[in-house]
């Protein structure tokens, strides 16, 4: 009864999907291109100026949302920018005269001061000889003079770097600081481009999934469009049908009035059910290819979600 059985379904399977006077057959559903469209932060659907069904064209705008705080994270990032450029004109201007006249004067009066203590120090000195000053008295004036003389130093150096600018590896951190400022800025206004949704091609509104007021996660659609004028059909053949099938060759679709002519368009190369070991006729039966038949011409009958049957003339199971 078995073997019986096998050949039976065997002859169903054929007689469904490869009649030998019509040729291949499958069926499937109308598809058309679509595109979700969402926010791609949390924000809150303000308006949306289309319903589901009307026409759109490329670059029309579908909806508004509102994110609150947009305004004042523009506001901040501009002020951001504003400060690393300063920053940067401040460095590489270098040293203004003002400044440079400032060090070589703080340098002079630490050198006068530096021979003041000099000074007090071999008169402290002469005088602990003598026996007229204490060695505390003595340790006091050499303590400033050593004082003096680390002044001195400090403001020599400090006058040599006014006078030798400002380092480059400055100047190259303050660019980068002004270059990193900048795309901050600039990321902070593409959000605002973000919250207008606009139509991605020509095509209809095929849903609708929120209404004004709707807090949208990111990436959470609010309208879906599809590009009606372009349908298509997705049927799913046998390996042994797909063998002998190629891009391009003739094919009808048909609803529920005359076919339409159409052709294959698209033949995805990989099974949708693969058997783990596929040696046997009955699993190579159960290996299923994706092909995809567009119309010639449009039609508008051929409308998304309908069943179609498509046909391929001239290919039968061998």
């Amino acid at each position: 009864m078995r073997p019986r059985f096998l050949l039976i379904s065997l002859a169903l399977s054929l007689s469904c999907t490869a009649p030998p006077s019509s040729g291949a057959i499958g069926k499937g559903t109308v598809e058309v291109h679509e595109a979700d469209l969402g926010p791609p932060v949390s924000a809150t659907l303000l308006r949306i100026l289309v319903d589901e069904g009307d026409q759109v064209r490329l670059g029309d705008t579908l909806a508004i949302l509102l994110l609150r705080d947009l305004d004042a994270t523009i506001a901040l990032r501009t002020a951001q920018l504003r400060t690393a450029r300063a920053t940067l004109r401040d460095l590489e201007a270098g040293a203004r005269a003002p400044e440079r006249r400032r060090a070589e004067a703080d340098l002079i009066a630490a050198e006068a001061e530096v021979k003041r203590a000099g000074a007090e120090r071999v008169r402290m000195v002469e005088l602990t000889r003598g026996g007229h000053a204490t060695e505390q008295a003595l340790d006091d004036a050499i303590a400033r003079h050593d004082a003096a003389v680390a002044r001195r130093d400090a403001a020599k150096e400090s006058l040599q770097l006014v006078e030798a600018g400002t380092r480059p590896d400055q100047i190259a951190a303050a660019r980068a600081a002004v270059a990193s400022a900048d795309a901050t800025r600039r990321t902070a206004q593409a959000r605002a481009s973000d919250l207008v949704l606009i139509a991605p091609f020509d095509g209809q509104i095929l849903a609708r999934y929120a209404e004004p007021g709707e807090v949208l996660a990111a990436g959470m659609p609010a309208l879906a469009v599809g590009q009606i004028d372009q349908p298509w059909v997705r049927v799913y053949l046998p390996a042994r049908i797909i063998e002998q099938l190629r891009l391009g060759d003739t094919a009808t679709i048909q609803l529920d009035g005359p076919p339409i002519p159409a052709r294959v368009t698209a033949i995805i190369p990989r099974a949708e059910f693969t058997p783990r070991v596929a040696l046997t006729e009955e699993e190579r039966s159960d290996l299923l290819f994706g092909v995809k038949v567009e119309p010639l011409t449009p039609d508008p009958s051929l409308r998304p979600g309908l069943w179609a049957t498509v046909t391929l003339p001239g290919h039968t199971a061998p």
